[in-house]
Formats: structure tokens, sequence, C-alpha cells
């Protein structure tokens, strides 16, 4: 969210997701877990640095 609090809207879903997947200290289980018996993957946030894809740096360097 930014330092002004203007964008909270769009971060929303991620929130969303991010409470649903943690594991409650009263149950013991997450949320998704209690309601459909499962675990989504959870989802890395961090884009990929250059050394993901050296082909695409090479291509772009030139």
């Amino acid at each position: 969210i930014s330092p002004k609090q203007t964008n909270w809207v769009t971060q929303l879903p991620s929130i969303e997701f991010a409470i649903n997947l943690a594991q409650s200290s009263l149950t013991g289980f997450a949320p998704f877990f209690l309601n459909t018996g499962q675990m989504p993957q959870a989802i890395d946030w961090q884009d990929p640095g250059p050394a993901e894809y050296p082909g695409i740096c090479t291509f772009t360097s030139k």
C-alpha cells in the first residue's frame, strides 16, 4: 500500500488471499481448508530477477 494509502482498494484481493491462507490459532486450520478441505498453493509475489530469464536480458541489451 502506498504511503498516501490511495491504492488500498487494488490490494484487497491479495490481502483477502493472505488472510484466508493464514492458519487460525483457535482452530489450527486456515479458512481455505475449513471451507474447501484443501489448501491452495501460495502465490510468489516477488518479481523474478534478471537471472531468471538470461535470454531476455541478452536480447534486450542489444
